[in-house]
């Protein structure tokens, strides 16, 4: 993590009221880049990884890839938590009554203002959840691919395209939004934890459900939304990653590190891994051992 508190992002000020960042994360945890009051208006659009929304009410949601989060600071913790142990995405701080009186007069003159915005998608909740869609998830994408010195000009006309955007939209559009309490999420975890920790081996949905006294369904449904994919194929990859590094870090045969990884057979493992890495295992130790 870098030395300011939203990762290796940086802080940019759009208009008195507004205060744009871009956050990059390399672990799982971070602090909360937008200063806590209860003016302030958060809102986080999600690039890649996942994170952890955690409001200080107890309630616990999360935002994927194209998703688009906001809520008031006065109920936001903190402490960020990314379960997928990384996170990039948008962060605007909006100082909602700095930032109406700070709008150009276009936007005054058509009625257009964020507190409005807020008041409109804060009515029946404290937060508010519009998941991925094709508009809203290249909605920032400029900005990571702009020249240095057009950053700056595409952050302002995004903010204000963003105001309009939210404006014109219906709250009734927003997204199913799944919430947990701690209690639910930290069973989640503990699954995760323990199927990474004994990767070895095979187990069945039932077993699980039975050994952290959960449903079936529930377990599903909790660890798709906490780690944004079935258990399965969150195994596949932490399998695969877990097996990338074996074969760099020891001298271990094939058949070992396909056993240490789950796989009984040698000939699955190494059709896995390739699909997987687009090479064979054998061809991923030559290559990076060369490096």
């Amino acid at each position: 993590m870098g030395n300011n508190t939203f990762g290796n992002g940086k802080k940019y000020s759009v208009i008195p009221g507004i205060y744009f960042y871009t956050q990059e994360y390399d672990s799982y945890t971070g602090v909360c880049a937008v200063p806590g009051k209860q003016t302030t208006l958060e809102i986080n659009w999600c690039m890649s990884g996942r994170m952890e929304c955690k409001m200080k009410d107890g309630c616990i949601l999360y935002m994927g890839e194209g998703d688009l989060f906001m809520s008031m600071t006065d109920n936001h913790a903190d402490l960020l938590e990314f379960p997928l142990g990384y996170y990039k995405g948008i962060a605007l701080s909006v100082d909602v009554e700095l930032a109406d009186r700070s709008l150009p007069e276009a936007y005054k003159k058509s009625g257009i203002s964020v507190s409005s915005a807020a008041e409109k998608f804060f009515r029946g909740d404290d937060c508010f959840l519009l998941k991925s869609n094709d508009y809203i998830s290249s909605f920032f994408n400029v900005i990571y691919s702009a020249p240095e010195d057009q950053i700056q000009l595409y952050i302002i006309l995004k903010t204000f395209e963003l105001i309009l955007f939210l404006s014109n939209l219906e709250p009734s559009l927003q997204s199913p939004m799944r919430i947990y309490r701690k209690s639910q999420v930290d069973v989640i975890k503990e699954v995760r934890n323990f199927l990474v920790s004994n990767i070895s081996k095979r187990t069945t949905i039932e077993q699980l459900s039975s050994k952290f006294c959960i449903s079936s369904t529930s377990l599903k449904n909790g660890f798709r939304d906490v780690y944004g994919k079935p258990i399965s194929s969150y195994l596949k990859d932490e399998r695969m990653k877990k097996a990338a590094d074996l074969l760099i870090s020891t001298d271990n045969s094939i058949q070992e590190i396909s056993l240490q990884i789950g796989y009984e057979n040698k000939s699955k493992f190494s059709t896995a891994f390739r699909e997987y890495f687009g090479v064979t295992p054998v061809l991923f130790r030559k290559n990076n051992l060369k490096m």
